[in-house]
């Protein structure tokens, strides 16, 4: 019996030795973290009050936690003058929208590009390679005009990207001046 006993012990001796020659330490060196300090997409919209129709839009379909996220959106976002012509060339308004109106808004401006952000750039006339959200195709096309200072990019051919290429966290953002 004393040599299983001995035996148990010297296993037990053993696996706990072994323990404190595994055991982890909870220091971590300071170079090591990551603290991300940029905007995301819903970050973006949020910080400034000229997209603050979209931006509501956004938080109350409840998408602020998709575009809040990892990942690569391109989004073509609408300026609140946009939305106000908008609203008063179709007798609508913000309140007069159901949350399904106002989710399949959205996602008319965001292509969800899993490893591809849309940068003007690369744009080439025609369908983008991906749908919206909304599962339409965007099409590019370019148009000539000295009093806009040259060659200016138009989405669906009627809504023009006022401002390009804003890269942020989780993917790039186009101002544009009309919703799609």
């Amino acid at each position: 019996m004393n040599k299983y006993l001995f035996k148990s012990m010297f296993i037990a001796t053993l696996a706990i030795g072994a323990g404190y020659l595994t055991s982890c330490s909870d220091e971590i060196d300071e170079g090591s973290y990551y603290t991300f300090t940029g905007d995301t997409v819903c970050s973006y919209l949020e910080s400034d009050p000229q997209y603050s129709i979209f931006s509501e839009l956004v938080q109350t379909t409840g998408l602020n936690s998709l575009l809040s996220t990892y990942g690569h959106y391109t989004l073509f976002l609408p300026t609140n003058d946009a939305f106000e012509r908008y609203f008063q060339e179709n007798g609508i308004s913000l309140e007069t929208l159901s949350k399904d109106e106002m989710r399949q808004m959205v996602y008319n401006h965001i292509i969800n590009s899993p490893g591809r952000d849309y940068l003007s750039e690369n744009f080439e006339e025609g369908a983008l390679g991906e749908p919206s959200m909304s599962d339409n195709f965007l099409v590019v096309s370019f148009q000539s005009d000295p009093e806009l200072s040259g060659l200016q990019i138009y989405i669906n051919k009627t809504v023009r990207i006022i401002e390009r290429d804003i890269e942020v966290h989780n993917g790039v953002i186009h101002i544009v001046n009309n919703v799609i």
